[in-house]
């Protein structure tokens, strides 16, 4: 394996799904956002760190805690010092979810 079997996988994973998920994300319909997260968390398979008790246990929509997060941002700027401070605001959202479940047992 080289560089350019790398980057041609990149490349298949960006035409065949990142692509669309940065699509569905730019758009203002919230339900293709929650739809293209959820995928998104299927593919790369991160749904688990993210547990339902803490966004739909709660009365919430599935992953509506993370759209919150990310809608404010300004995809221009989305590199890395603020795309670690939005991870960590993701985080702080569910870990409160997850300190409160502990105090409950």
């Amino acid at each position: 394996m080289n560089f350019n079997y790398f980057a041609l996988h990149y490349l298949n994973l960006w035409l065949t799904k990142d692509h669309e998920f940065c699509e569905a994300l730019k758009g203002y319909n919230e339900e293709r956002k929650l739809n293209a997260l959820a995928d998104a968390a299927a593919f790369y398979r991160v749904a688990r760190n993210l547990p339902k008790a803490h966004d739909v246990g709660e009365g919430l929509l599935r992953y509506k805690p993370v759209l919150e997060v990310i809608d404010v941002l300004d995809p221009g700027t989305f590199q890395e010092p603020q795309l670690i401070q939005s991870i960590k605001a993701c985080v702080v959202r569910y870990q409160k979810g997850i300190e409160a479940e502990e105090s409950r047992l």
